[in-house]
Order: C-alpha cells, then sequence, then structure tokens
C-alpha cells in the first residue's frame, strides 16, 4: 500500500523506512554469520587437507626410505630382496585375460643363479597351439652405443605335446 503525502504520508514513510532498515540489519546479521560459519569450516578443511598431505608426505617418504634399503641389500646380492625386485617386475607384468600370472623367484647367492618359474597357460586357454615358444629379453643400454636394447636371453621352444605334459607339471608345482 503506497504512502501519500496528504494523510500521514510522511509517518507512514518512516516507518516502512524503519521496517527495511531493521530487515537490512537483520539480513546482514544473518549474512555476517554465515560468512563467519563458512571461514570457519573453509579453515578446518584446510587444517585437515596439510594434516592429510603431511600424512601422505610421510607415508612416501617411510615407502621410499623403505625401498632405497631394499635396494641396497639387492645390490648386496641379498636373497630375499633380489627375489622382491623379480617378483615385482613379474608382478608389473601385463598378461592377457585368463592367462595365469603366478610365478616363483628363487636367487643362489653361492652362484649368483636366479631360478624364475611361471606358470604357462593350459592348453583350454590356448587351444590352437601347435608349438610354443617362450623368449626371454632384457631391456638394457648398449654400453657401446649408448643405445637402449633388448636382447633375447633365453628361448625354449616346445610342441603340443610336450607343452601339456609342461604345463600339467608346473601346475602341479604351483598347487594348481
Amino acid at each position: 500500500m503506497p504512502c501519500s503525502s496528504l494523510f500521514g504520508g510522511r509517518r507512514c514513510f518512516e516507518q516502512r523506512l524503519a521496517q527495511a532498515q531493521e530487515w537490512f540489519r537483520e539480513t546482514e546479521d544473518r549474512h555476517s554469520r554465515a560468512e563467519a560459519e563458512h571461514r570457519t569450516k573453509l579453515e578446518q578443511k584446510k587444517a585437515e587437507h596439510r594434516a592429510a598431505q603431511e600424512q601422505e608426505a610421510h607415508a612416501v617418504c617411510e615407502f621410499n626410505e623403505a625401498l632405497e634399503q631394499r635396494r641396497a641389500t639387492y645390490r648386496a646380492g641379498e636373497p630375499a630382496s633380489v627375489e622382491w625386485f623379480l617378483g615385482q617386475t613379474l608382478d608389473a607384468s601385463k598378461y592377457p585375460q585368463g592367462f595365469p600370472s603366478r610365478h616363483r623367484v628363487a636367487f643362489r647367492p653361492a652362484d649368483g643363479s636366479t631360478l624364475v618359474e611361471i606358470q604357462l597357460p593350459s592348453e583350454d586357454i590356448v587351444p590352437a597351439v601347435d608349438n610354443v615358444v617362450l623368449n626371454g629379453h632384457v631391456t638394457t643400454v648398449d654400453r657401446a652405443t649408448g643405445q637402449e636394447v633388448s636382447p633375447c636371453l633365453i628361448t625354449l621352444s616346445t610342441d603340443r605335446e610336450q607343452f601339456a605334459k609342461l604345463s600339467g607339471r608346473l601346475r602341479k608345482s604351483f598347487g594348481g
């Protein structure tokens, strides 16, 4: 309802002005409280984030220290470390779906030899195989050229019949 200047319009205007100013103060107070609450929550979340980052950094540092210790024992020829590193390499290998990925590694420090046993896929996974050839490569840097190379260190070749016998024996040795 509009305030008329003829019949108490000034008083009506001042009342509405006072109401509007009160509403503004209340709204401003609510906003200030909400903003303070928001800032408090923000600071709390920042502190939680900093604590999580510090915890993660500590965990990474511990992991790196343990890895460096294991690397030192690997270089010293400690069998458990040599086997662990080789096992980690095999664990990181990608296999087609259905292929087994189990393996065993044994390091013999007396002669520096390493035995790696891997589980081969059964005939039902690779049914149309007449011959199996398994090549073992290592990626390294050629000292003469400085180029990365991947020489084949070992090749195993067998026919279907021998593969079936071999794969059966390996399954037994892995408890499969």
